[in-house]
């Protein structure tokens, strides 16, 4: 089949081997990095890994309740007695052992999800969760294991492999079940050996998609596939996105044939093998997949096929490598993974060079080899191109649908790959490896759509309840549409907008009942939106005719009887939208906004006869002082700056002819003089000193003169108040 271009370097090695048992100890030299993937067996289910770099160990997950204990022996029977724990989210067929492999071996680091979700829910379902979870805790604490919460953007290291979580624990729709915890599942990419290897727990479908929409880099060397390779995860986007060499699934009971027949995990499968070489626990047992130096190889315990290549490098050496498959799924013959090596051949176990001639019978063409084989239900590559032998070894030609994927061969029996036109339609074959493509696809950079048959669509579609666009060369459209006088609305994902908002450059748009584009006033969700001339949205201050200045938020709805905050200055929307200029009353409080709209503060000289006071919000003072520049100003019960006398809280105090509140000895006539304190307020029956000097007011508040009796003494003030101490 037609190779990909691949930027790492990477062999492959997959041999027959039963996975080490008492006599074989689990290990991985300094700089590598091995993975062992744990076969539950036919009565359990879940997910247990073992990783292994620079002498340390990590078990992520452990399986669920199991008769035959498989991690807890596996464990034991190689040897693994201190390591380090990882675990993907609080699911029992994930944690169930954690608790009891902590007070059974010696666990060093163990390594958790932030819990802050698992506090939701109240239901008999999330309290078992929760129980579990307490009980690893309380394990760990109890014998001294440290304990690690893991967020997106954690980073820790196992040996010499690095790994950083990419996403995990920020899902809640509300909705406490399992796929509540599922979606909470950490993204975890370990590196080490030169390869990267990424595992997402039981991760579905909707977290999938906001990670791919969120742009994060999740490329991968291998992966294990989300959910147990279930069809609720593994999405075509996101398997794409990773683009590994390998992978592989930890199937819920290898016993369950029922749930496999029925596409629950044989249907991700398939996809996944369109992509990478596919293996799993349910076919393959116990699985080992080993980095070093930048080259991985895997290794699986029943069930494989082997094909052997002879590699012949520069220097003149050459080398025999082998890969295997599941049985059940062809081969992607990724011989890029061999790229360290000048030419590449089939060849025998031994090394002997396999040359392959075509032969004509009467039945069709074969592919026979030197040793005598003729190659059966396979594809091969013969000077660039791809052909198909079936099981009777016959080159097949025309349409051939081959385990349950279509193809189209020419009549020389060369694989179609890309666009072809046949018989009249457009047709798009997968470059990688020849399968028709139908439903949405991805080409050139570009989205298209294919039906049932292949055949590639134009024109209006109505595909899954939604209409979409493709035009004259089958791409889908998305964006602003013109249509002759029509202009019409496509959301990001080639929607066509129905009743709702469409971004398209950056911009916000409305469409309507019918998907056209929405110029001026609409009302969606009991609020109002302006759309220009050119159906743009739009936010902030907008003069809307020459008298009329309408205020919006940054959603694009229009205020009503509310502020709006611009360049650091409020404005404030009538109860119509539109911008006040002049008083308005919010909240029980006066405000006032000036000619150009802007909420004034502070001492606001309002006519020539009228200055009014605003504290820092805006509000007009009443009956409140007003602090500015280091002076106490006053206004009264309309807002007004008073100047002369005031009466707050039963206290008098005097503001001077610029409102200015005045303090100590104060000559307010040409015959009254009053005394106030620091506070202001003024004095009554009390001294008052100023410029050393003492004066004496009464109970009104005036400066006495002449003689006066205070407290039983005689006292002289002359005539400007001062008393005089002879």
């Amino acid at each position: 089949m037609k190779d990909r271009i691949i930027k790492l370097i990477v062999t492959a090695v997959l041999v027959s081997l039963i996975l080490p048992v008492k006599a074989q100890k689990v290990s991985a030299a300094s700089s590598d990095m091995k993975i062992y993937a744990i076969d539950l067996g036919d009565e359990t289910y879940g997910d247990a890994t073992y990783l292994v770099s620079g002498g340390r160990g990590l078990l992520m997950d452990t399986g669920d309740k199991d008769p035959n204990r498989t991690v807890i022996n596996w464990l034991k029977s190689n040897y693994q007695t201190s390591f380090d724990m990882y675990l993907s989210h609080y699911h029992d067929d994930h944690d169930y052992y954690m608790a009891e492999i902590i007070n059974t071996f010696r666990v060093g680091t163990l390594y958790l999800p932030v819990n802050g979700y698992m506090k939701y829910g109240d239901s008999d379902y999330m309290d078992f969760h929760r129980n579990l979870m307490n009980q690893t805790i309380n394990a760990a604490r109890a014998r001294g294991t440290k304990i690690v919460w893991l967020k997106k953007g954690s980073k820790f290291t196992i040996g010499n492999t690095s790994a950083e979580v990419l996403w995990g624990c920020t899902y809640n729709n509300g909705v406490y079940n399992t796929n509540y915890i599922n979606n909470n599942s950490l993204v975890t990419r370990f590196t080490g050996g030169g390869v990267s290897f990424l595992t997402g727990g039981d991760l579905e479908a909707p977290t999938e998609n906001k990670i791919i929409s969120a742009g994060v880099n999740i490329k991968a060397d291998i992966f294990k596939m989300n959910h147990h390779g279930g069809n609720t995860s593994n999405t075509q986007a996101f398997i794409e996105a990773i683009d590994p060499y390998y992978a592989w699934y930890n199937f819920h009971e290898n016993s369950r044939t029922d749930t496999w027949a029925s596409g629950w995990c044989s249907d991700p499968v398939t996809r996944m093998s369109l992509i990478a070489n596919t293996l799993g626990t349910r076919y393959n047992g116990n699985i080992v997949f080993s980095a070093s130096n930048g080259f991985v190889s895997a290794s699986a315990q029943r069930r494989t096929k082997t094909i052997y290549e002879k590699l012949t490098y520069s220097n003149g050496s050459s080398a025999v490598k082998s890969m295997g498959f599941n049985s059940l799924i062809p081969p992607i013959l990724r011989k890029d993974m061999f790229r360290s090596a000048e030419s590449f051949a089939r060849c025998t176990k031994n090394g002997t060079v396999i040359k392959y001639t075509w032969k004509n019978t009467s039945s069709g063409w074969t592919y026979r080899g030197s040793d005598g084989s003729i190659v059966k239900n396979e594809f091969i590559d013969d000077n660039g191109n791809t052909y198909y032998l079936n099981a009777n070894g016959i080159m097949l030609t025309g349409w051939q649908k081959i385990n349950r994927r279509w193809y189209c061969f020419a009549s020389s029996g060369k694989m179609y790959i890309g666009w072809q036109k046949l018989g009249g339609k457009n047709y798009y074959f997968d470059p990688r490896n020849g399968v028709m493509k139908t439903g949405w696809f991805k080409a050139d950079g570009s989205w298209h759509y294919a039906d049932k048959t292949g055949a590639v669509q134009k024109g209006w579609k109505y595909i899954g309840g939604k209409w979409y666009y493709l035009d004259s060369n089958m791409v889908m459209k998305t964006g602003l549409l013109k249509l002759g006088s029509k202009t019409y609305l496509l959301k990001e994902n080639g929607a066509m907008g129905v009743n709702e908002w469409v971004r398209a450059d950056g911009k916000w748009y409305y469409a309507n009942s019918k998907g056209l584009m929405t110029v001026g006033w609409v009302k969606y969700r009991n609020k109002w939106y302006y759309l220009k001339a050119n159906g743009v949205m739009v936010t902030g201050i907008q003069k809307l005719s020459s008298t009329k200045t309408y205020l919006f938020d940054a959603s694009g709805a229009m205020l009503s009887n509310a502020w709006y905050r611009s360049g650091g200055k409020w404005y404030y929307a009538n109860s119509k939208g539109m911008m006040t200029v002049g008083w308005a009353k919010h909240n029980n409080k006066w405000y006032y906004m000036n000619k150009d709209g802007v909420m004034v503060t502070g001492i606001q000289k309002l006519s020539s006869t009228k200055t009014y006071l605003f504290d820092a919000s805006g509000a007009m003072l009443s009956n409140a002082w007003y602090r500015s520049g280091g002076k106490w100003y006053y206004a009264n019960s309309k807002g007004l700056m008073t100047v002369g006398w005031a009466k707050h809280n039963n206290k008098w105090y005097y503001m001077n002819k610029d409102g200015v509140m005045v303090t100590g000895v104060q000559k307010l006539s040409s015959t009254k003089i009053y005394a106030f304190d620091a506070s202001g307020a003024m004095l009554r029956n009390a001294w008052a000193r100023k410029d050393g000097k003492w004066y004496y007011v009464d109970d009104k508040g005036l400066a006495v003169r002449g003689w006066r009796t205070i407290k039983g003494k005689r006292y002289y003030f002359d005539s400007n108040c001062v008393w005089k101490e002879s």
